[in-house]
């Protein structure tokens, strides 16, 4: 509905890139655990390409109330996955306003013919 908003914003040049699996699935279940989401205060979560080389998820932070803190088993799961499959980081940012995952891509190599 309009509780939630996603807009992707992938070229088609950066169709044969990929990123670790379940990755997407754990960055919109956090936003969605994490955030306040109803018609009033929709949640938007963007994904797009960043320097050819990366892509992002950044959605706009609003937090629930929340009396404990999240355990953060997902976002390390992922950054793990990274660092022994690829060698490569996660970032992580979080401001004021929005919360943002850059995951490095990995070329796919095109198939034998």
């Amino acid at each position: 509905g309009e509780n939630l908003r996603i807009r992707i914003d992938i070229p088609e040049a950066f169709q044969n890139d990929a990123i670790l699996p379940l990755s997407l699935q754990i960055l919109f279940e956090n936003a969605i655990k994490h955030n306040i989401i109803s018609t009033q205060r929709p949640l938007f979560v963007e994904i797009f390409i960043k320097d050819d080389a990366f892509l992002v998820v950044r959605n706009n932070l609003q937090k629930k109330n929340q009396t404990t803190r999240g355990t953060r088993l997902g976002l390390e799961n992922i950054k793990n996955r990274y660092r022994f499959f690829s060698g490569q980081e996660v970032i992580v940012a979080e401001s004021e306003t929005h919360f943002t995952v850059t995951l490095p891509l990995i070329s796919q190599m095109s198939p034998a013919h």
